[in-house]
C-alpha cells in the first residue's frame, strides 16, 4: 500500500529533475560573452580619438603663440616701410600723402594711418576702428602693438622729413609728430583660421571615433543579449518538446491511477474500514495524482505555442472576470481608466491575469488590480501587500521551475511571460513602495 512519505515527494522531485535538465548548459549563457579582443578594439579607438583631440589642441595653442610673433613681425615690417616712405616727403605729411601711402600698403594690411600731435589727429587716411580716433589713442603706447576689434594699433616715431626747418642759432626744430597706424594681421589671422579649421576637423574626427566606439560597444552588448536570448529560446523550445512528450506519456497512466484510486476510496468508504486509515491513504493517492495532473497541465501549457487569436476585448471586464473567478482573498479592481476595447487573445490573457491574481491572493489578504492606457500601451498592474519579493530572486522570477513553493510547479510565471510576449508585450515584477510585490504588464496597440 502506498504511504504518505512515499507519495509526498513525487511532485518536488519531478520538478527538480525537469529543472535540472533545463538548466544544463544554460548557466553559461547567462554570462555576458565579452572577449578581450572587443575591449582592445574599443579601447584602441577611444585612445586614438583622445590622442587626436589632444594633438590638435596642443597644435592650436602653439599656433596662438606663433600668431603673436607674426603680429609683431608684421608690425616691424610696416614700421620700417612707413619710415622709408616718410623720408621722401618734402614737408609735413598731408592727407593726400597719407592716402597714397595707405593705397600702397593696403594689401599688406594697413587700414588707417594718421599723424598725431599732442593726442590730436592733424592728418589721416582710411577708416579708424572708432569714429573718434582720440578714444583709440588714449590706450596706445609708442612701439607696443595692441589689438582692438580685429585690428592691431601701433604708435611709432616718424623720421625727420627733408627740408625741415632749423631753429634759432642753427638748432633743428623739435622732431616730427608720431604716426598712428591700424593694420589687419593678415598672416596671423590666416594661420589662426587654418588652426581653427584643423581643430574643428580634429575634434569632429575624435567625436566620430568616440561615437564609433560607443556604437560598437552597444552593438557588442546587443549581440551578447541576442545570443543569450537565442540560447534561452533554444533551451525553452527543447524543454517544451520534452515537456509535451513527458506529459503525454504520463497523462494516460496517471488518469487510470487517479480513477482507480477514486473507485478504491469509494469502495473503502462504502464497506467501512475498521480503522479508517485505508480511506485516508486512498484520498492521499487521489490528491497526489491531482497534483501531478496539475503539473502535467502546466507543462503542456508551457510547451504550447502558436498564433494568437486576437479579437476586440473589453480589458476592464476581462480583469473583473478574472478577479471574480479567483477563490479567496479580497481583490480591489480599478477599471476607471480602462479603454473600451483592445485587441487581445482573451483566453490567453485571462490565463495570465488569473495566475498573477492567484499568486497575489496566496500571499496577501489585500490585493489591488488595475488597467489603464499609458503611452498607447495597455497596462495591467497587480499588487499585493505581502512580504514582497526576494531581491536576489527578481531576475529569475520568470524562469521555468523557479519557485519557493513546496507544491508549486514553477511554471506559472514562465507561462505568463511567454503569453505576454506573444502579444508583443512585456511583464515585470518588483517590490512596490510601501511593501508588497507589484507585477506590471504592458501590451502595445496593434
Amino acid at each position: 500500500m502506498m504511504g504518505g512519505p512515499h507519495v509526498e515527494p513525487i511532485l518536488p522531485q519531478l520538478r527538480r529533475r525537469v529543472a535540472m535538465l533545463y538548466n544544463e548548459g544554460l548557466v553559461t549563457t547567462r554570462k555576458s560573452v565579452f572577449h578581450w579582443s572587443r575591449f582592445v578594439l574599443v579601447g584602441t579607438i577611444v585612445f586614438m580619438g583622445a590622442a587626436l583631440l589632444l594633438t590638435v589642441w596642443i597644435t592650436y595653442r602653439g599656433v596662438g603663440n606663433a600668431s603673436e610673433a607674426l603680429v609683431r613681425g608684421q608690425a616691424s615690417a610696416l614700421q620700417a616701410d612707413l619710415r622709408g616712405e616718410f623720408r621722401y616727403l618734402e614737408g609735413p605729411p598731408t592727407n593726400q600723402d597719407l592716402e597714397e601711402i595707405l593705397e600702397t600698403y593696403e594689401e599688406s594690411g594697413l587700414r588707417y594711418i594718421a599723424v598725431v600731435r599732442r593726442r590730436e589727429v592733424v592728418a589721416h587716411a582710411g577708416s579708424p576702428a572708432l569714429d573718434d580716433p582720440r578714444a583709440l589713442l588714449q590706450s596706445v603706447r609708442r612701439g607696443e602693438p595692441t589689438k582692438h576689434k580685429g585690428r592691431v594699433r601701433l604708435l611709432l616715431r616718424a623720421p625727420r622729413v627733408r627740408g625741415a626747418r632749423r631753429g634759432p642759432g642753427g638748432v633743428r626744430a623739435k622732431g616730427p609728430p608720431p604716426i598712428y597706424i591700424e593694420f589687419v594681421p593678415i598672416e596671423a589671422e590666416a594661420l589662426r583660421d587654418s588652426s581653427s579649421r584643423s581643430l574643428m576637423v580634429g575634434a569632429g574626427a575624435a567625436a566620430l571615433l568616440l561615437l564609433i566606439a560607443g556604437s560598437l560597444m552597444r552593438w557588442f552588448v546587443h549581440q551578447d543579449k541576442l545570443r543569450v536570448q537565442q540560447e534561452n529560446d533554444r533551451r525553452l523550445k527543447s524543454l517544451g518538446e520534452m515537456s509535451a512528450v513527458l506529459a503525454h506519456e504520463i497523462r494516460n497512466p496517471l488518469a487510470s491511477l487517479k480513477g482507480n484510486a477514486q473507485i478504491l476510496e469509494k469502495l473503502i468508504e462504502k464497506e467501512g474500514a475498521p480503522d479508517g486509515k485505508s480511506a485516508g491513504k486512498a484520498r492521499r493517492v487521489v490528491g497526489e495524482a491531482s497534483r501531478l495532473e496539475a503539473l502535467i497541465n502546466d507543462l503542456l501549457n508551457f510547451a504550447k505555442s502558436g498564433e494568437l487569436r486576437r479579437e476586440s476585448v473589453d480589458p476592464g471586464e476581462l480583469l473583473k472576470s478574472c478577479a471574480e473567478s479567483v477563490p479567496g482573498g479580497s481583490i480591489e479592481v480599478d477599471v476607471s481608466q480602462a479603454p473600451d476595447h483592445w485587441l487581445l487573445d482573451a483566453a490567453r490573457m485571462e490565463q495570465v491575469l488569473s495566475n498573477l491574481l492567484t499568486n497575489a491572493v496566496q500571499v496577501s489578504d489585500q490585493v489591488t488590480a488595475s488597467v489603464a492606457v499609458e503611452a498607447k500601451r495597455l497596462v495591467y498592474v497587480v499588487r499585493d501587500y505581502g512580504t514582497g519579493l526576494n531581491e536576489a530572486d527578481i531576475d529569475q522570477l520568470f524562469e521555468p521551475f523557479h519557485t519557493k513553493k513546496v507544491n508549486g510547479t514553477g511554471l506559472g510565471l514562465a507561462v505568463a511571460k511567454r503569453l505576454v510576449e506573444l502579444h508583443d508585450g512585456t511583464i515585470e515584477g518588483r517590490n512596490a513602495d510601501g511593501g508588497g510585490a507589484e507585477f506590471r504588464i504592458e501590451i502595445p496597440a496593434q
